[in-house]
């Protein structure tokens, strides 16, 4: 089974996406922040990370709202991988937005 990472300081958002991860049949690991993240990656190696890329900085409280454009960086080297993942959450927002 492939495994994802997905790191966000928003535990909501955070789930929302790894239910939709799951349901193409990844195993999720969640961490709330970059050490987390890193220390977790240090165990367990994954095929693909959806990351926010505006995580607070260290000691920041997090904000709990999202806001502004979003942005998706994706390194990996099993590609299909990631193309399912982010399907399915692409769609799956763009479903929700209308």
């Amino acid at each position: 089974m492939n495994k994802a990472l997905v790191v966000d300081d928003n535990a909501d958002l955070a789930a929302n996406v790894a239910e939709l991860l799951e349901s193409i049949d990844l195993e999720v690991f969640l961490a709330s922040d970059g050490e987390a993240a890193l220390e977790l990656l240090e165990r367990t190696p994954v095929d693909v990370a959806i990351v926010d890329v505006r995580l607070p900085t260290h000691g920041a409280l997090p904000t709990g709202t999202y806001e502004g454009d979003g942005s998706v960086i994706v390194r990996t080297a099993d590609t299909a991988t990631a193309e399912r993942a982010l399907g399915e959450i692409v769609s799956t927002i763009r479903l929700e937005c209308r």
